[in-house]
């Protein structure tokens, strides 16, 4: 009889013992080392490089070229521009 009570209180401190094992695990939050780098996958990197001349000009009509070689464009409403170089338009002042 002695044998039987040893033997439940055995395996019923050995089943609290694995339940609490489990709870733990399951709330445990994975901190990473600081000495552990994060990998992160390197992106395909495309090399695009946009035509200025093309980029904020839209449907706008051709013109031609100043003495710069930069290429002058004439809005729907007739002003005349060309692109800088950050791609803004930059009106052209009339020669009067």
């Amino acid at each position: 009889m002695k044998n039987k009570f040893l033997f439940t209180i055995l395996i019923a401190t050995l089943c609290f013992f694995l339940n609490v094992n489990s709870a733990e695990a399951q709330t445990k939050q994975v901190i990473p080392k600081k000495d552990e780098k994060k990998v992160t996958p390197k992106k395909d990197e495309k090399k695009v490089t946009p035509k200025k001349d093309e980029k904020g000009a839209g449907d706008d009509k051709v013109v031609g070229k100043d003495e710069k070689g930069r290429t002058i464009y004439e809005g729907p409403k007739g002003g005349r521009y060309y692109l800088n170089g950050s791609g803004n338009k930059q009106y052209i002042k009339d020669k009067k």
